[in-house]
């Protein structure tokens, strides 16, 4: 191997693979291009389709632009000491996510879908990406920078890449060409999302189409143009597998202190990786929306088919600073599954260990777990995860976030999609 300093004649390669790449914008059509000065609540969904099948789309590199101002109940704008803000993520803003192509769902949460992002955002970003796309997707910590963005009226507009929401778009970095994706958005409620920093209550409000879609068109150049064309006559049917997940909770905890929540499973999956973790139940609108935290846990583990993994409990203590072990594992996590659409060599995740003792997820990985493999395909695999806790938090919500593969299966010609779940 010889250094390339060394290659003095070597030529600029330069791509000329691509003639074109421009981005258009998608409006929900039933709200139209302007639906300023309207309560969140009251214009709670949105869905956009990309109705081009000619067009070599690339929705992997298509984005949200989210258009809002924080003012009184009535509409009036704060005035003096008078503001709220929103809590950090502008994630939490989305209940429900759902991708359809060609008519068939390929990806839905239907609810809690604001937990999936905000804990994918914690275990996934670093403080490179928080630079740049974290302060586009209103994620900030310190309260007063967010009072700063919001107060007194101000709109803000935030930018969220469709492949930080769809994992078909995070796992698949490819165009597509005969297919029409829809996206559709159910909206959290004001209560859920508003940090109220004054006597006066305050709502959200959106800002012109309040919600856009903007996805890039490509024009392959006339030998990658004729490529596609033959590989499409070619194959005819593109398998395009990618991980997918489902969130569970059991609501309502209470005082329990021994806690054992068997999840069933979709039949014949193998499990990837869970995250599990604790929502107290709000206290006042002055606290963080969407807040994680400790709620005494002294020992976790999970059981898959009545083995557990990992073979030795997490065992912490929290008022000890000691927390050692699931926060490694936690950081194992970061390492294992890099974002494909991120850049994979930023080492320093933006959870630090402190940061973890506050709003500690336990993240457990089955990837090796062979157990799986003596479920038959027609059955589901039963996790369980047992805590031990200590009395203190009373009033809690648990939740856990499973990871499994799933294909798009896509024919090129007809444009016919089946969506299922890999079965092992």
């Amino acid at each position: 191997m010889v250094n390339s300093i060394f290659h003095i004649g070597e030529k600029l390669q330069r791509d000329t693979s691509i003639s074109g790449y421009d981005y258009f914008k998608i409006i929900d059509v039933q709200k139209g291009t302007s639906i300023t000065d309207s309560d969140i609540e009251r214009h709670n969904s949105f869905t956009f389709t990309s109705q081009d099948m000619v067009s070599w789309l690339l929705p992997s590199r298509g984005y949200l632009k989210v258009s809002c101002h924080l003012a009184q109940v009535g509409g009036a704008a704060f005035v003096g000491g008078e503001h709220s803000t929103l809590g950090s993520n502008i994630l939490k803003m989305f209940k429900r996510k759902k991708l359809t192509a060609n008519g068939t769902v390929v990806e839905d949460i239907p609810d809690w879908y604001q937990h999936v992002g905000n804990v994918e955002t914690l275990v996934n970003f670093k403080h490179q990406t928080m630079k740049t796309i974290g302060s586009h997707m209103f994620i900030e910590e310190d309260k007063e920078k967010r009072l700063g963005r919001t107060g007194l009226d101000k709109v803000i507009h935030c930018f969220i890449p469709l492949s930080l929401m769809f994992n078909l778009h995070k796992w698949h970095d490819k165009v597509f060409n005969n297919i029409s994706f829809e996206y559709n958005f159910e909206i959290n409620t004001n209560d859920s999302l508003i940090v109220q920093e004054s006597a006066t209550a305050g709502k959200i409000f959106w800002n012109g189409a309040g919600i856009e879609l903007w996805m890039p068109k490509v024009t392959p150049s006339a030998s990658p143009l004729a490529g596609l064309l033959s590989y499409k006559n070619e194959k005819q049917v593109v398998q395009v597998t990618y991980e997918d997940c489902e969130i569970r909770r059991q609501a309502h905890v209470g005082s329990t202190t021994g806690i054992s929540w068997p999840i069933p499973t979709k039949a014949g999956t193998a499990i990837k990786r869970v995250f599990v973790f604790a929502k107290p139940e709000r206290a006042a609108m002055t606290d963080e929306p969407l807040q994680y935290g400790d709620v005494g846990i002294t020992r976790l583990s999970v059981e898959l088919n009545g083995t557990k993994i990992p073979n030795q409990d997490y065992v912490m203590d929290f008022t000890a600073d000691d927390w050692t072990k699931p926060y490694f594992e936690f950081l194992a996590m970061n390492d294992a599954y890099k974002e494909p659409m991120l850049n994979a060599y930023e080492t320093s995740g933006i959870m630090d260990y402190e940061g973890f003792g506050k709003e500690p997820i336990f993240c457990i990985d089955l990837t090796g777990t062979t157990k799986q493999g003596d479920v038959a395909a027609n059955q589901a695999n039963t996790l369980t995860v047992n805590i031990d806790r200590t009395a203190g938090v009373t009033n809690f919500d648990l939740f856990a976030i499973i990871y499994y593969d799933k294909s798009m299966e896509f024919d090129l010609m007809s444009g016919v999609v089946r969506s299922k779940v890999v079965e092992y």
